[in-house]
């Protein structure tokens, strides 16, 4: 799970019930971060999040990894608003384990005994990372692909350039994985 972390945000947007904050560090930084955050009230006005959104308060900072606890979104996709889209699920779906802690923890057990012995080299230092996102990847794909279809999913998961074989690995076997997912009650689509 990621650690929360307390960082001053200068800048609160409220919008439409969503709480969005800057991080605005210097002018560059802002200019980017407002750009992102057009994006998201964007995708927001324009598709249909409600099965996947886990919470309304969104921080954007710029030059940080995106993570999801507490939510905060990067800015390296302003010119890609499919990848900011598969971004933005990504990290509301990794929420799914503070909601569901047991089955998440017994979905993780499952991929565990599967997955263990396969893991690429890359994964060896934080298996439990790498199990946890067997589910987060299998959701978001599932949403992009319901959201944008599947060849436009299909090039975002393609331009991936974390979990890679994760990815690979469950578009590969979705039918598996929805079987395997679907016996502990996620609730989602």
């Amino acid at each position: 799970m990621d650690v929360p972390t307390k960082k001053p945000y200068k800048n609160k947007y409220l919008w439409q019930g969503w709480i969005f904050q800057l991080a605005a560090k210097n002018p560059s930084s802002e200019k980017k971060e407002k750009r992102t955050l057009e994006l998201l009230q964007s995708l927001i006005s324009t598709y249909d999040l409600s099965p996947w959104v886990l919470t309304k308060e969104i921080h954007i900072e710029h030059g940080v990894a995106s993570h999801s606890n507490p939510l905060t979104i990067n800015t390296r996709h302003n010119d890609d608003s499919d990848s900011l889209l598969s971004t933005f699920l990504h990290e509301q779906i990794h929420r799914l384990e503070m909601k569901y802690p047991v089955a998440f923890q017994k979905a993780m057990n499952e991929v565990k005994g599967i997955y263990h012995d396969d893991l690429p080299r890359q994964f060896w230092s934080n298996r439990r990372a790498a199990y946890r996102h067997f589910i987060v990847i299998y959701f978001e794909i599932k949403a992009i692909k319901q959201l944008l279809g599947d060849v436009r999913a299909q090039a975002v998961i393609d331009h991936k350039d974390k979990n890679e074989w994760i990815y690979q690995t469950i578009v590969a076997d979705m039918e598996s994985f929805t079987r395997m997912y679907r016996k502990y009650k996620f609730y989602i689509h």
